[in-house]
């Protein structure tokens, strides 16, 4: 019985040892799981912040793409004004042409009078009043295609003027522009390759993600076997502490029956 005692309370003292070094591992176990979901938090946090800034670079592409569609728009307007200019200058050019030929025909009827009224007949007073009365008209006429020739020369002229001051404006807009077009289309192209960026970073997270949700559960799954171990060997000790009482209330009663043997052996 002693030595049963005794091997009892080896193996208690074994199985105590085994408790704390499963209780030890359990306290290991609880760390990691903590460092994996404090991993798992930042790497969220993470995350969120990629999704975030992914956000605002593409608003910032939005607001890049609405600044290049207002300069365009502003360039075609001014592409726009340039044209009609250049059509308005076509059509007073046209108009010079047809008064310079009708001033030219002026001249040649002019000349026509003139020599009609040089071959006319003398006593011929009738004809030749008339003749002279359709050159003043003829002459009237010309003065006033002259008067006419200077106000389409002066308009011609404020017209180039306005031309060349349009056709300036618009080489200042086309110059002005042309920088900031490249770098909006600079800036355009940077958005995409960072928003590119951003989408591989937060698949490569969400794949780091999913990897530590598994070592999580493997984790977790551990911690249930070696919580489940720990039930089986607290039993397992609350058994061997039974026999051990078993034993030591076995020992009591073994030593009174000997203590009886004695004092009869003794009175005998």
């Amino acid at each position: 019985l002693s030595k049963s005692s005794e091997h009892l309370m080896q193996r208690l003292s074994e199985s105590g040892a085994v408790e704390e070094a499963q209780e030890r591992q359990l306290q290991q176990l609880l760390k990691a799981v903590e460092m994996e979901e404090k991993m798992a938090d930042e790497a969220e946090e993470t995350y969120q912040r990629l999704l975030r800034e992914s956000v605002n670079l593409r608003r910032e592409k939005c607001d890049a793409r609405q600044r290049e569609d207002g300069e365009e728009l502003r360039f075609a307007r001014a592409d726009g004004n340039r044209r009609m200019l250049m059509e308005a200058v076509g059509l007073m050019n046209e108009t010079l042409i047809e008064e310079e030929e009708t001033f030219r025909k002026q001249k040649d009827m002019e000349a026509h009078f003139t020599e009609l009224i040089s071959q006319a007949e003398p006593g011929s007073d009738k004809d030749l009043e008339e003749l002279w009365e359709a050159v003043r008209l003829l002459e009237g006429d010309r003065d006033k295609l002259h008067e006419d020739l200077k106000v389409v020369e002066s308009k011609e002229n404020l017209l180039k003027q306005e031309v060349m001051r349009r056709k300036e404006e618009a080489d200042s807009i086309f110059k002005g522009l042309a920088p900031q077009i490249a770098r909006l289309e600079e800036d355009v192209i940077q958005a995409r390759q960072a928003v590119q960026k951003d989408e591989e970073e937060r698949d490569a997270i969400a794949a780091e993600l999913s990897e530590m949700q598994a070592k999580a559960d493997s984790t977790e799954l551990k911690l249930n076997e070696c919580l489940q171990h720990k039930q089986g060997m607290k039993q397992e000790m609350e058994t061997a502490a039974l026999q051990i009482k078993m034993s030591k209330n076995h020992d009591a009663m073994t030593k009174e029956v000997l203590q009886e043997l004695q004092n009869t052996m003794k009175g005998q």
